[in-house]
């Protein structure tokens, strides 16, 4: 088995100085009882995000979608219109049912376009899609089949099955000329913008750049040695032009400025390895890279490490400094079943009404 290598969503940092607890607003009042899929969430920036939901008060699950536009501490939501799922559950953890795998949520997946767009995306036979332009206040029903080849990523677009993209009007569109993927593979994975306007793409142990709109993609080298058998590894494009590769389980980074043809090794974040704990990792539109130490990782420091594009050591981040390009990142307040919290790019903690049974929804 050969590394597998992440190319890493922009999160916000989650040294958490308190929690606040979320405040429901109208448009309609949630009901209570939702149940949450952390994989089907999804922030356009540090203020606008939304939560797919599931009521689930029978057999059949009504879907709901929460938003926010305040970062997380307060949220508006509505039930998507023809969007039901059967209730799963499943049998994990040595055969033993320990929760309720919410599998009708897990099979689609929502995507924020911008601050007041946003699409959901069945992955059954025949496949769905659901489309907002206002801020998640409704929903509509639009095809999924493409409707046009564009020669370039239109602005704001998220990668799907057979390299299609998102228009702004929630319709799909195929690129013209994808970046060579392995045979068979249909799925081109996690598409990210940085503010350079270059594209990255990742697809299992691939990297792939492109600096003209997708007209042309370079597949990136990897430093010498990696990926080592059994890794997992983050990729951070940061400003585009500085790219760090993370190995989260002990904190090793290496960096390069010139797509992957030199690489410096810079050791471990933390000075020691994190173990299993793992780190979690925030690259910024400065070509900085932000280490955060795990909350429930060893006492020997939950704190905050960066480096910059020609440093050549890691250094605390100075509390006082303004977040800058991140967005917030949900984990689980506790083991599963488990309340779900914000963590926002203030560094603070924001617990959701909202619960997550499925052990592995995180």
């Amino acid at each position: 088995m050969r590394g597998k290598l992440i190319l890493a969503a922009v999160v916000g940092l989650v040294v958490a100085t308190g929690a606040v607890l979320a405040v429901l607003q109208p448009w309609r009042t949630l009901p209570r009882g939702l149940r949450l899929s952390l994989s089907s969430a999804d922030f356009a920036d540090a203020r606008h995000g939304y939560l797919l939901l599931g009521d689930c008060t029978d057999e059949t699950c009504q879907a709901w979608v929460a938003a926010t536009a305040d970062g997380g501490r307060s949220w508006s939501g509505t039930a998507v219109p023809g969007f039901t799922f059967a209730r799963t559950r499943v049998l994990v953890d040595g055969g033993t049912q320990v929760g309720e795998g919410w599998q009708g949520i897990l099979r689609y997946e929502l995507h924020a376009l911008d601050a007041t767009r946003a699409v959901i995306d069945g992955f059954d036979s025949p496949s769905k899609r659901w489309f907002t332009a206002d801020a998640g206040r409704s929903w509509t029903s639009v095809p999924t089949a493409p409707v046009e080849t564009v020669a370039e990523v239109p602005a704001g677009a998220g990668a799907f099955q057979r390299f299609q993209f998102v228009l702004l009007d929630g319709r799909s569109a195929t690129l013209a000329t994808p970046p060579p993927l392995p045979a068979g593979v249909m799925w081109p994975g996690t598409l990210r913008e940085m503010a350079d306007g270059s594209l990255w793409i990742q697809q299992d142990n691939r990297v792939y750049r492109s600096r003209d709109r997708g007209r042309t993609w370079a597949e990136l080298f990897w430093p010498e040695g990696l990926p080592a058998s059994g890794s997992e590894y983050v990729v951070e494009p940061t400003d585009g032009r500085t790219l760090y590769v993370v190995e989260p389980r002990e904190g090793r980074v290496w960096r390069t400025a010139d797509d992957g043809r030199h690489w410096d090794s810079l050791g471990l974040a933390f000075g020691v390895s994190m173990s299993a704990w793992g780190v979690r990792t925030v690259g910024l539109s400065t070509g900085e890279l932000v280490l955060v130490s795990p909350l429930d990782g060893p006492d020997i420091d939950r704190t905050e490490r960066v480096i910059g594009p020609t440093d050549r050591e890691f250094r605390p981040v100075d509390p006082g400094r303004e977040p800058v390009g991140q967005i917030p990142v949900l984990t689980l307040v506790g083991p599963a079943p488990s309340p779900v919290a914000v963590h926002g790019t203030d560094r603070s903690m924001i617990e959701l009404p909202f619960s997550c049974l499925n052990p592995r929804c995180v």
